[in-house]
């Protein structure tokens, strides 16, 4: 029962915070529960832990699923700029007219950039978190 009790205030004083933290700090977080954790199996020997280490990876989806959204909403915005100035693209993501949300993960604009007609925006990687990376071309006619 102690073990049980041991493993709850972890998860109270460990994860619970975490949906309160930028994605970053969630991963390095989560890097170090998984650490702890595992000396924590070795010494015991048990062969499973009651602790939820999912818990972080929910969170982290969670905020991978608004990296997408605001992404989506940044695309749109481009097609909002060239369908609004005769199918040009703007020269950066300060010049839209509708605002371009920030990537939540890196609290910094989605990476941009411009070569002739063709603009192109992607995420970031994002070192310690694997997900799939979008990237997208919008190409005009002028």
């Amino acid at each position: 029962m102690r073990w049980v009790y041991m493993q709850y205030c972890r998860l109270r004083t460990q994860v619970e915070p975490l949906a309160f933290q930028s994605p970053t700090q969630i991963i390095a977080a989560n890097s170090k529960i998984g650490a702890e954790d595992a000396a924590l199996l070795k010494s015991t020997g048990a062969k499973s832990s009651p602790y939820p280490t999912v818990l972080p990876h929910g969170i982290l989806a969670c905020r991978n699923f608004e990296r997408r959204v605001k992404f989506l909403q940044t695309i749109e915005s481009l097609r909002d700029y060239a369908s609004k100035h005769d199918g040009s693209v703007p020269a950066s993501l300060a010049d839209l007219d509708l605002p371009a949300p920030n990537d939540p993960f890196t609290e910094k604009p989605f990476e941009y950039e411009l070569k002739g007609s063709t603009a192109r925006i992607h995420q970031a990687a994002i070192e310690g978190y694997k997900s799939t990376l979008y990237d997208y071309e919008l190409t005009t006619l002028k």
